[in-house]
């Protein structure tokens, strides 16, 4: 049960905090159309990398980043982590892609959120 689980929550999870994510940057940009945005990439996932690359042309940030915005980055690239070595290191089938992404998720949130805190100490808002 619990491999099964795991084939469907973890993409699932990377979709909605993706989508959660973008929504938080493009509203801190002043997007017009950011909940379009975050509904595309919350069912496309590769869609967010198209975001990542073209934000700037949105504008600049005009409010801080949160806390809640900074877990949401680091769920995503987590679930990115554990979906994408999921599906490449373990055996064809379904059950054990499920257990090895939802033993790769905590590992993968724990990368994110160094990732997203190096980011954000990186690039500080205005």
């Amino acid at each position: 049960m619990l491999s099964a689980i795991g084939f469907f929550v973890p993409p699932l999870i990377t979709g909605v905090s993706a989508g959660v994510w973008t929504y938080y940057d493009a509203s801190s940009r002043n997007a017009v159309y950011a909940e379009a945005i975050a509904a595309i990439v919350t069912v496309l996932v590769p869609a967010v990398l198209a975001y990542v690359y073209y934000r700037d042309r949105i504008g600049p940030r005009t409010h801080p980043s949160t806390s809640s915005e900074t877990v949401a980055g680091a769920v995503a690239i987590g679930g990115l982590f554990a979906v994408t070595l999921g599906q490449v290191l373990s055996p064809p089938d379904p059950f054990t892609v499920g257990r090895t992404q939802v033993l790769l998720l905590p590992v993968g949130v724990s990368l994110g959120l160094l990732w997203m805190s190096r980011f954000a100490s990186e690039h500080p808002d205005p």
